[in-house]
């Protein structure tokens, strides 16, 4: 059986156990077609011993308000730059700087512990900051797709959150994204402050594409010493050599395995105008060591990135970002209830749609 098969199988026989413990009354599982929501009640009384060091979590929580109105403005500014580059300015972006990363989809199957640690770190921090504020968890919970986890909840009771006063509010929904962009810094630092043990002190050809000159020529794992007579050491010395490299132009590649000439070529589907010889360099080392080095870098990449996007307001018909809710908020400051929640709704409901076309939407150019 190949690799997919097998996961399929594994996806299948977990699909029918969580059904079956759910026949027998062993969980809380709402079935919805593929959709599972499994509720429990287990992490409640974890989750209020937590939330009784009220300074401390006074002191994050306000914080996270800073950061997540600061976060929110951030994420427009960027929506409006993409908008710019990409439909008025005559040199749109490159159709590589848009990407969509959907966990084992899109990224190495090793990203789901990313994932993971985000949905833990930033629905724990949203229920740890409602009791700190008395409100009260409900249910915990994990949603599925078949058998596959895809989202994590802590449900507070919704009638006493929207009960209490605006500053609480803005204190739980910004406590998630909050300790998401915590967690990256904290692993991004403990990646640089021991990047020694992690890295080579040599940069070595990790991937060769196929289809183009380094195709059946250079050989992963080789180890790059120059290009074009440019000692390489790092990935500066690496940028600097092949930094506008052209179409047409000869590359001369030193590794430790012989000296290669090759033509670089127009990459399809860029329309800039660099050419590409067509393999990918890391200086991570291989083994567990790699792994695990490889495995925080998508904990840090995972929620930093979706931390901030969490903050973007967006409104996705049947739920909203904590950035929706915090506009919200923000903008009945101003104005009344019903006005603020229809600004929202328009602002959060726009991006949304353009977010949808950016993806599947004609390319621009």
């Amino acid at each position: 059986m190949t690799d997919w098969q097998i996961a399929v199988a594994v996806i299948i026989l977990a699909w029918f156990i969580l059904i079956e413990l759910n026949r027998r009354g062993k969980i809380n599982l709402e079935v919805h077609a593929i959709l599972l929501i499994l509720k429990t009640e287990r992490g409640k009384d974890f989750i209020s011993k937590i939330s009784q060091h009220k300074k401390f979590w006074r002191v994050f929580s306000t914080s996270a308000i800073i950061i997540g109105y600061f976060g929110l403005l951030l994420m427009i500014l960027q929506f409006i730059y993409i908008f710019y580059r990409n439909y008025i300015s005559p040199t749109p972006l490159p159709e590589e700087a848009v990407k969509v990363v959907i966990p084992m989809l899109t990224t190495p199957w090793y990203s789901i512990f990313g994932l993971a640690i985000l949905l833990v770190v930033h629905e724990f921090s949203h229920g740890i900051v409602a009791r700190s504020e008395k409100i009260t968890i409900k249910n915990l919970g994990l949603v599925f797709i078949t058998s596959i986890p895809v989202g994590a909840f802590v449900e507070p009771d919704e009638d006493e959150l929207n009960r209490s006063s605006k500053l609480s509010q803005l204190r739980v929904f910004a406590a998630g994204s909050f300790a998401n962009i915590l967690v990256a810094f904290i692993v991004l630092l403990f990646l640089g402050l021991t990047s020694g043990f992690f890295n080579y002190p040599y940069l070595y050809i990790a991937e060769v594409m196929d289809g183009t000159p380094a195709d059946g020529v250079l050989e992963k794992g080789m180890v790059i010493e120059e290009i074009n007579g440019v000692k390489i050491s790092s990935f500066y010395d690496f940028f600097i050599a092949t930094n506008g490299t052209a179409p047409g132009q000869q590359v001369v590649i030193k590794t430790d395995r012989g000296t290669f000439s090759l033509t670089a070529i127009k990459k399809e589907g860029v329309s800039s105008n660099k050419g590409i010889i067509g393999f990918k360099v890391t200086n991570i080392k291989e083994g567990p060591v790699g792994f695990i080095y490889r495995v925080l870098e998508w904990v840090w990449f995972l929620n930093l990135g979706i931390g901030l996007m969490n903050l973007a307001p967006v409104f996705l018909g049947v739920a909203a970002t904590d950035g929706h809710h915090m506009l919200k908020i923000l903008i009945s400051r101003f104005s009344s209830e019903e006005t603020s929640k229809k600004v929202a709704m328009t602002i959060s409901s726009s991006i949304m749609i353009f977010i949808i076309y950016l993806l599947i939407g004609p390319k621009p150019g």
